[in-house]
């Protein structure tokens, strides 16, 4: 039975990296718009640029980790 032809790994990482990414921005966007719990009335009322910049670069990189380590295992256990 000949091996199945695998891609590069570092492309299918790049792949669930940006998939993350997208999720974890999409919810911080949500999450403003639907202003659950008063955030952005909390970002509002503090800084405004720099507050928004922290919260949405840290609901994004924390879903890009996530979602990156995860195809790790993944493509780790396929090989």
């Amino acid at each position: 039975m000949q091996p199945k032809f695998k891609g590069p790994t570092y492309l299918e990482l790049a792949t669930h990296s940006a998939m993350g990414a997208a999720l974890g921005f999409s919810l911080a966007l949500v999450l403003l718009l639907l202003d659950a719990q008063h955030v952005l009335e909390m970002i509002v009322s503090s800084a405004p640029e720099v507050t928004m910049l922290v919260f949405l670069g840290t609901f994004t990189l924390s879903f890009t980790v996530g979602a990156t380590i995860t195809g790790w295992v993944f493509i780790a256990h396929d090989s």
